[in-house]
């Protein structure tokens, strides 16, 4: 199907990178305590109620533990959901001085074709973000990520 195939530093499973934000946070433990699964779980509920969503209070399948073949199969204890379904999936490697999560964030949600792609996936339980606000812009997205990352980590970006 000429679609290219990469390999995370952070491992997961399979991703298609489409209309997403995918984004890449490393922080060094001597600056920045290692962050938790709460922590990220706190930031990105953040993220959906400042784009007016209301995260799930439980998500819809218990994914502490996450072995499958398809990233957006079911969701891990730091992906909240959003009305039973995932929207965003994340990886992340720590050693003893370096954390790095990386992840994507779906403004349409994964192609049904994937499944068909990777041996033994799961159904898709995806949502893009603009199927539920259709006015949604990349931008706006984008913005509210950076507002929750930097008031559930207390930290402040800035731009290049």
């Amino acid at each position: 199907m000429g679609i290219d195939v990469v390999k995370r530093i952070g491992g997961g499973a399979a991703v298609y990178h489409g209309d997403e934000i995918t984004y890449c946070f490393v922080s060094r433990s001597d600056l920045l305590p290692l962050p938790t699964v709460e922590q990220w779980r706190c930031a990105f509920s953040l993220f959906l109620k400042k784009l007016g969503l209301k995260p799930d209070t439980i998500n819809a399948r218990d994914a502490s533990h996450h072995d499958g073949n398809a990233c957006f199969a079911c969701a891990a204890a730091d992906e909240p959901m959003v009305n039973g379904k995932k929207f965003v999936g994340s990886a992340r490697r720590k050693s003893k001085n370096v954390f790095l999560q990386h992840g994507s964030i779906l403004l349409s949600p994964q192609p049904d074709f994937l499944r068909e792609l990777v041996t033994g996936a799961e159904a898709d339980a995806s949502v893009g973000l603009k199927t539920l606000l259709p006015s949604l812009t990349r931008e706006a997205a984008h913005a509210s990520l950076i507002a929750a990352i930097s008031e559930t980590f207390s930290l402040r970006f800035t731009s290049f």
